[in-house]
């Protein structure tokens, strides 16, 4: 009986290459080596953006912060760089899954590269920023941001003792910023060696005064009573913008 040979015209090798980015890639050589298919180095990463399917990250803004900035890359390291161009798009949408906003762009391979992503003009509310790397490979990136809204009100309380000389007002702001008229009773005057009434005149300015607020900021004012048996309440005293 004569024994057939088998020739096998080619050696197919499958190598699964698995890269930090989570990529694989898969490379097919023929028996002479000649290189198939391969893919190349992919990284999309993100500041504060991460893989879908994780547990979400949920980020809370400062009272009146009004826009969302976040910055997309196509590295690992400074040794890791994505080798091939990477179409991308960021999407924002809005608690009802309503689209607010798109951007557009490109990261382009073999140079290390940040791209800041800035959504503004937002009213107050929560958000969901989804970057998706679109060609040649596909990830998707995505976060919760909840956006509060302009607190304006000036706050403040009044601190006194029977006997005592003196009366403290603290002032306190989040994200107001301007003047502020502060009335107080007649039988106290502000401490004018305070930078913030240096100019208090009391023919002038009677029982009424106004300063220039900060926002985030907290102020003590010290006035001096005339009759240190009163005591004063925060009823005494009114602020207005």
């Amino acid at each position: 009986m004569k024994k057939r040979k088998v020739k096998k015209k080619y050696k197919i090798l499958i190598l699964l290459l698995f890269l930090v980015s989570g990529v694989s890639a898969m490379y097919i050589l023929k028996n002479n080596n000649e290189l198939v298919y391969g893919a190349k180095s992919f990284y999309f990463n993100s500041d504060l953006l991460i893989a879908s399917g994780t547990n979400a990250k949920n980020y809370t803004l400062q009272d009146g912060v009004d826009s969302i900035t976040i910055n997309i890359n196509n590295y690992d390291d400074k040794l890791r760089i994505s080798e091939v161009n990477i179409n991308y798009e960021v999407t924002l949408t809005d608690s009802a899954g309503a689209e607010v906003s798109k951007k557009t762009g490109t990261l382009t391979k073999n140079v290390k590269t940040d791209k800041a992503i800035t959504f503004d003009n937002l009213d107050a509310g929560s958000y969901t920023v989804t970057a998706v790397a679109t060609k040649p490979y596909h990830k998707i990136l995505t976060a919760n941001f909840h956006l509060q809204a302009t607190n304006d009100n000036i706050e403040y309380s009044v601190t006194d003792i029977k006997n005592s000389q003196i009366v403290q007002l603290t002032v306190t702001t989040k994200d107001y910023s301007g003047n502020a008229t502060i009335t107080f009773p007649e039988n106290i005057i502000p401490d004018n060696t305070d930078p913030y009434f240096k100019n208090y005149d009391k023919q002038t300015n009677a029982n009424a005064y106004t300063v220039n607020l900060q926002n985030n900021s907290e102020y003590t004012f010290k006035f001096f009573k005339s009759v240190p048996s009163t005591v004063y309440t925060k009823s005494n005293f009114t602020i207005t913008k």
